[in-house]
């Protein structure tokens, strides 16, 4: 990250003060038309491969795109437990 972000102020952008977080975007829903196509749509994807990673907890966000960026609330958070494979 620290390369990215230099990278880029050397291009006039500013540099990022804030602490980087590991996540995933799994979707973006603007707003759901049919709960059926939504269900439909994830159904699509569970085959995709995405590669692994550790999960020790979820959180379901919601973010609000304004012109001074994006604000994000947390919806839920779900601790993971330890899992026997």
């Amino acid at each position: 990250m620290k390369r990215v972000d230099e990278a880029v102020s050397k291009l006039g952008f500013p540099r990022e003060q804030r602490k980087p977080t590991a996540h995933l975007t799994i979707a973006r829903v603007k707003r759901i038309g049919s709960l059926e196509a939504l269900k439909e749509l994830f159904s699509s994807l569970a085959d995709v491969e995405i590669g692994e990673m550790m999960v020790d907890h979820i959180r379901i966000k919601k973010s609000t795109l304004t012109p001074k960026g994006p604000i994000y609330e947390t919806l839920a958070h779900i601790e993971l437990g330890e899992m026997e494979v």
